[in-house]
């Protein structure tokens, strides 16, 4: 199985802050990549809250 950013976008769909906060939905996430290496995946995102 192979890994996209709408895979991590899914996932994170529920999170929400202790503040009650959904970063997804406030577009705080604007940016994933996904890196395979030799035995695992890095996940990368640019999380803007500004």
């Amino acid at each position: 199985m192979e890994l996209a950013p709408k895979d991590i976008l899914a996932a994170l769909a529920p999170f929400k802050t202790v503040n009650g906060l959904e970063p997804l939905k406030l577009g705080y996430i604007q940016d994933i990549a996904i890196e395979p290496h030799a035995d695992r995946l890095c996940v990368n995102m640019h999380v803007d809250d500004a």
